[in-house]
């Protein structure tokens, strides 16, 4: 395990980025982005995808250059045609769109299809809480990447579609929930395989339709599929949030809701932005928000070794943590970073 500095990894990955041919401001935002989600802990939706963004950049499988296609667009909505851009880049780009037409009308919702891999979903609903907005964003994998199996089933029918929301508290970090429609993420098994470490009984179910600790019976072959949230007792709540979410994200931005196994590397996204200053004073709603986490921490702990966090918290302190101590990277990622950097002549700024 490596403990690499923030800024020089994102120069590294910029570089990765850029040497594919994507723009130089644009492999930053990229780079930004992906560096970010591990700033905040989550390596699945961070370090762990720069190799899958470089194949697909190298190979043509997402465009380099970012280009949005307004199909229908409204003074406080729109509907998006990506046209297969790089994800990071058009969600960033979509949610300064939404942010924008929120400040200005109140209220503000806006959906993309043809959208390329945008990782962490809480990225968007934070820029959004970052301008004094509340944001609700989910996303669906435009029909296919179904790896969840519903509540009741053994084989794959929906992607474990996440829902995210945003909101400022006027203190050190915005409340940021950030949550998959299943028991777990992909990525979460696909660090845990790469780490050579078994996994919770909770999080998977064989070909058969048993639990399993082995993250690698998720892919297969045969393949695996994911527990909704809630498991075994309580799991038809996560699998109807995941069906929910997918006619958002799906139904209503052209994506189409889920209907195949197989693999889909596209998003499509639902975005809501809402301005809180057509509904009361920013001070008020700091008030409540801040009274809400007094309130919720007041409660008695279960044990002293067991904290109650406010959602984001845990991000803002991890994110404080990894600038300081560094981000910690799997010999396995730095293998394949160090393969990248010399297959792409880029400089092996990190000593990999």
């Amino acid at each position: 395990m490596r403990y690499l500095p923030a800024p020089e990894l994102t120069l590294f990955c910029q570089q990765l980025f850029h040497a594919t041919g994507l723009s130089l401001p644009d492999a930053q935002l990229l780079a930004e982005s992906v560096v970010g989600s591990s700033l905040v802990g989550h390596d699945s939706h961070g370090i762990m995808l720069v190799g899958r963004y470089v194949n697909e950049l190298k190979n043509g499988e997402v465009e380099k250059e970012c280009r949005l296609t307004f199909e229908k667009e409204f003074p406080s909505t729109a509907c998006i045609n990506a046209n297969n851009s790089q994800g990071h880049v058009a969600s960033q780009q979509v949610t300064n769109l939404a942010i924008e037409k929120a400040l200005k009308n109140g209220v503000a919702t806006v959906t993309v299809h043809n959208l390329g891999h945008l990782g962490r979903l809480g990225t968007y609903v934070e820029m959004a809480a970052m301008q004094d907005c509340v944001a609700i964003a989910t996303i669906n994998n435009h029909g296919g990447a179904t790896w969840m199996a519903p509540f009741g089933g053994t084989e794959r029918r929906l992607p474990p579609n996440p829902l995210a929301i945003g909101a400022p508290t006027g203190g050190e970090y915005p409340l940021v929930l950030d949550m998959s429609a299943s028991n777990v993420a992909v990525g979460k098994c696909i660090v845990a395989q790469a780490k050579g470490e078994s996994i919770p009984l909770d999080w998977i179910l064989d070909k058969d339709g048993n639990p399993t600790t082995d993250p690698s019976l998720l892919i297969g072959p045969p393949a695996g599929s994911l527990i909704p949230l809630g498991g075994q007792i309580a799991g038809h709540k996560g699998y109807a949030l995941a069906f929910m979410m997918d006619i958002l994200a799906g139904a209503l931005s052209h994506a189409g809701t889920s209907h195949t196994t197989d693999y889909m590397s596209q998003n499509g996204f639902f975005l809501t932005v809402i301005k809180i200053e057509n509904f009361v004073t920013l001070q008020d709603f700091h008030k409540e928000t801040n009274q809400l986490i007094d309130w919720v921490k007041s409660s008695p702990k279960v044990s002293e070794d067991r904290e109650i966090l406010a959602p984001g918290e845990f991000e803002h302190r991890t994110r404080l943590e990894r600038i300081a101590e560094g981000i910690p990277v799997p010999d396995s990622v730095c293998d394949s970073y160090r393969k990248m950097a010399e297959e792409l002549g880029v400089e092996n700024i990190l000593d990999l």
